[in-house]
């Protein structure tokens, strides 16, 4: 997701935005539903949950599904991790995978949860750094939006679609 934001923000300047306000709609939305959502929940697990819907070979078939997902979703992380420290650790290769591996075998979902409050409160530190130090040698932000391409400052590139799936 930090790539993607990344690369979409790049690719279409001010409009990457629409990726943090299809999140805002996520989260409202979440925080309407949740409360109904878990009221209605038969079980703390989606196997419970399909177990008391359906049946057991419904169950099963959900956890064989995750098994494969995890056996095709455990290579390209690791092959994406050790690409990005390949990135900021260039001829490190070796030291690359192996922490990618690391950090896969050892975070889980609490690991993963705390990399990811991690980059949040990185990115918003930076971000103040940059509106602070670098955006006044810009002539502030209407100077930093003359200096970047033609239509680099609209919400209108992104395509309809793309903010509808978002959403």
């Amino acid at each position: 997701a930090v790539v993607g934001a990344a690369q979409n923000g790049y690719n279409l300047g001010i409009s990457g935005a629409w990726y943090s306000i299809a999140g805002s709609f996520y989260f409202i939305a979440l925080a309407v539903f949740a409360k109904i959502i878990r009221e209605r929940m038969p079980g703390e697990s989606v196997p419970v949950y399909l177990q008391t819907k359906y049946d057991v070979r419904t169950t099963r078939l959900y956890s064989y599904a995750w098994i494969v997902y995890g056996f095709l979703y455990i290579p390209i992380q690791l092959k994406t991790v050790s690409s990005i420290i390949q990135i900021v650790l260039p001829g490190l290769n070796l030291i690359g995978v192996t922490i990618a591996v690391i950090y896969t075998s050892f975070s889980g979902m609490k690991g993963a949860s705390a990399v990811g409050r991690v980059v949040c409160i990185g990115i918003y530190v930076l971000l103040i750094c940059f509106v602070f130090t670098t955006l006044p040698k810009f002539g502030g932000f209407s100077g930093l939006l003359g200096e970047l391409p033609e239509k680099y400052d609209s919400m209108g590139n992104m395509p309809t679609q793309r903010i509808v799936a978002w959403i």
